[in-house]
């Protein structure tokens, strides 16, 4: 039969990257792209301090523990401000929490270790749920949007920032719950070069290299080099997966004044997805039947896979006019062309048991976005007044072409939840009954923005004052007969919107700031209606107070945050279909605890605990009756937390580090309806690593040996829900083992 149900009783797992850098090494010094321009007055927070081993700068350039330079981790707020003096929430996954955790996706990386945050149930693309809202089919990367991203890699990254709350004063029409930012590793100029192998449970292989170092006697010029190869299959039947990661990128420096970073990346992937044909529910509960049980058709699925080939150019340019002016500019072109074919559950008798299905086929796809900002950012006094200002502009503009069918039942027949028979052979009612679709859209954006943050009183309090406008036209065109009438039918909304963003810190001590934000958000544009007509953006405002600290001379960082977050023209998924309908107002409600960094010279911690209460508070949809009013939005846990504990043993086991911790995950709606709940789990994951110098190569610097083991208790859980007719289960136990040398 198909190769993925050989698999169905192994034992499996999280899929996770490798290694732990705990022997001393010298450090190779990392490219520090922004000026320090506030070394001055904030010597407290410069990158090098006496017994805070995490900011150093391990092999690699990477970093070496789980807290980050308060400076340089604040990138998502686009000046040099240190996080403690920021009003506004920011966490960071560093370096060394992917390695040691071994994640091999952003998605893996971030939920688990921030606060807030949780993933939907439609997985086909990377999707993030932030403080109770879907952030969309987008992400950033270098502070730039790029959308529409399935199996985002780690492999070059230095770090991801997750960056809460309305943040449309600084990027735009974006999500209110917040952002996820990657950031690249920068070349070095020294050399390094490293290679890892990683092989786990169900058919799992990863082999990934990073080289970098000088390319002129001068060192001015130095390049970076990082590619992977992912070849793997699932838990679930009918579910693969192969991807090819390549990531250039160059570093001129020719003086202490101007840096240019150039990048690139080229991704191929080929998979096929689980995301609209998992399980569906029976009453409250997802059915009870086997989690690698997927109710795709085979036949059509595994002969002809999803396909994405990924090209992306960019570049980032700093600067310096003076110790206090600098000048940051960025630039990234996006295309994306794929190829899609998914069964999609599209209907269930619970007491029949059968499942009926449509196969959707889109043979040209293509996606392109542009994206730039040009930012002036500086420092000045008035009289007893320091001022940190940031003057910019962006523009983005993005288009989608889909150009496809789809076949509804009985062109694909129905299926039984509890015996499922699959075709073995092309189905000729499937391709003899299609239905055409052509789907465009356009959008494009432009924005001016400013804020200044003034310091007073020995910069013990920070006043932010911030605003931005924004002009932004959408267009969307949707017919079943031919492209051209789908461009004939296109509908425009054209908006503008003025954001602004206030902010407070207070700092009593050095360690400790108190701080209160409010913020406005102008919100992506909402897709396409029934009609086919474009829907309006929504918008949203928030309220924040927290607290943040830096203890143990910087060596942990501790935040909590209470917010309010109130959203308009949100959207629900019409089932069946591609189109969206608004359902009115919704709000979130929430407590976010983190704590993360180095406990003392052996044990390290990253913990946190969130409290979200999201809720439909309007719906326009309901017809004389109340609808979907207060009901909880879904994929949102209550209560989440999680708890991840490190030793580094020294003396004669040195070289020797394992790891520990659980994730809890409440109870979650599965639909806006709330017509049946996703149960709460919890799961035990760990992890060993032994490096070393060898002796017999002296040519090899470090050489790490890794086992990571998640879900050690095989607990049956899901990650999350379309809708009644797909729940996601995650994976039962697994194992990943990981070899990395580095030179």
């Amino acid at each position: 039969m198909f190769r993925s149900m050989l698999l169905r009783g192994a034992s499996i797992g999280a899929l996770s990257l490798a290694a732990s850098s705990v022997l001393a090494q010298e450090a190779l010094p990392a490219i520090d792209i922004a000026a320090e321009t506030r070394d001055a007055r904030q010597g407290a927070a410069s990158r090098e301090r006496p017994g805070s081993s995490q900011y150093g700068a391990g092999l690699g350039g990477r970093f070496t523990g789980y807290a980050v330079d308060q400076k340089t981790a604040a990138m998502v707020g686009k000046t040099n401000t240190p996080i403690l003096q920021t009003p506004t929430a920011i966490q960071v996954v560093t370096r060394q929490t992917i390695d040691d955790q071994q994640s091999t996706s952003v998605l893996n990386s971030v939920v688990a270790n921030i606060s807030g945050m949780s993933i939907t149930g439609s997985q086909f693309y990377d999707r993030f749920v932030i403080r109770g809202f879907d952030v969309g089919r987008n992400s950033y990367r270098n502070g730039l949007r790029v959308v529409d991203t399935t199996n985002l890699e780690t492999a070059n990254l230095q770090s991801i920032e997750v960056l809460k709350g309305p943040a449309a004063m600084l990027y735009g029409r974006i999500e209110p719950g917040g952002l996820v930012n990657r950031v690249p590793k920068r070349p070095l100029f020294e050399p390094y070069y490293s290679i890892q192998e990683q092989a786990g449970s169900f058919g799992y292989t990863k082999t990934s290299f990073d080289a970098t170092g000088p390319l002129n006697a001068e060192k001015t010029l130095a390049y970076r080099f990082n590619g992977a190869y992912l070849n793997t299959e699932s838990h679930r039947d009918f579910v693969e997966r192969e991807n090819i990661f390549l990531a250039p990128t160059l570093t001129w420096r020719p003086n202490e004044q101007i840096t240019l970073n150039i990048d690139g990346e080229y991704q191929n992937l080929k998979f096929t997805s689980d995301a609209y044909n998992s399980i569906p529910a029976i009453g409250r509960r997802p059915a009870n039947v086997p989690i690698y049980r997927n109710y795709a058709e085979p036949s059509l699925t595994l002969v002809q896979p999803n396909r994405q080939e990924r090209l992306f150019i960019g570049y980032d340019a700093t600067v310096n006019l003076t110790d206090a002016w600098k000048v940051v500019s960025r630039f990234t072109y996006w295309n994306q062309d794929f190829f899609e074919n998914d069964t999609i559950n599209r209907g269930f008798n619970a007491s029949s048991g059968n499942i009926t299905r449509s196969q959707y086929f889109i043979p040209n796809g293509s996606q392109r976005t542009l994206s730039s900002n040009l930012d002036l950012q500086g420092r000045f006094t008035t009289g007893p007044l320091e001022h940190e200002v940031l003057l910019g502009a962006d523009y983005y503009q993005g288009s989608y072409s889909r150009v496809g069918w789809y076949a509804p039942s009985p062109a694909v027949p129905a299926i039984n939840v509890w015996n499922p028979a699959y075709s073995n052979g092309a189905i000729s009612a499937f391709y003899a009954q299609k239905q055409n679709n052509f789907d465009l859209f356009k959008e494009s954006w432009k924005g001016v923005y400013g804020q200044d943050q003034i310091s007073l009183l020995d910069d013990k309090i920070h006043l932010l004052l911030g605003g931005r406008w924004d002009s932004a036209i959408y267009s969307s065109g949707f017919d079943s007969n031919s492209r051209g009438q789908a461009e004939l039918a296109f509908k425009t909304i054209q908006s503008s919107q003025f954001s602004p963003r206030l902010g407070l810190v207070i700092q009593p001590l050095s360690w400790l700031s108190l701080y209160s934000n409010y913020s406005q958000s102008f919100g992506v544009s909402n897709g396409v209606a029934e009609n086919g007509s474009a829907l309006p953006p929504q918008k949203a405002h928030q309220f924040e107070g927290g607290v943040k600290s830096e203890l143990l001379d910087g060596r942990l960082t501790a935040s909590a945050a209470y917010y309010a977050i109130t959203k308009t023209n949100v959207l629900t998924a019409v089932v069946g279909t591609i189109f969206s309908r608004p359902i009115g107002e919704a709000e979130s409600n929430g407590l976010e605890v983190d704590v993360q960094g180095r406990v003392s010279d052996n044990w390290s911690l990253i913990a946190n605990y969130s409290f979200t209460k999201a809720r439909v508070t309007k719906d326009n949809t309901a017809s004389g009756g109340s609808g979907n009013t207060n009901n909880r939005l879904p994929n949102v846990p209550l209560h989440a937390g999680n708890v991840w504990l490190k030793y580094e043993a020294d003396g004669e086991l040195r070289g020797l580090s394992v790891a520990g911790g659980v994730n809890v995950v409440g109870e979650r709606k599965g639909d806006l309806g709330n017509t049946f709940e996703l149960p709460a789990y919890a799961l035990l994951n760990g992890m060993a690593s032994y490096s070393m110098t060898p002796a017999s190569m002296p040519w090899v610097k470090l050489l790490t040996l890794q086992v990571n083991v998640n879900n050690i208790l095989d607990t049956t859980h899901y990650i999350g829900a379309t809708n009644r007719l797909s729940s996601v289960p995650g994976a039962p136990r697994s194992f990943l083992v990981s070899l990395r040398a580095e030179f």
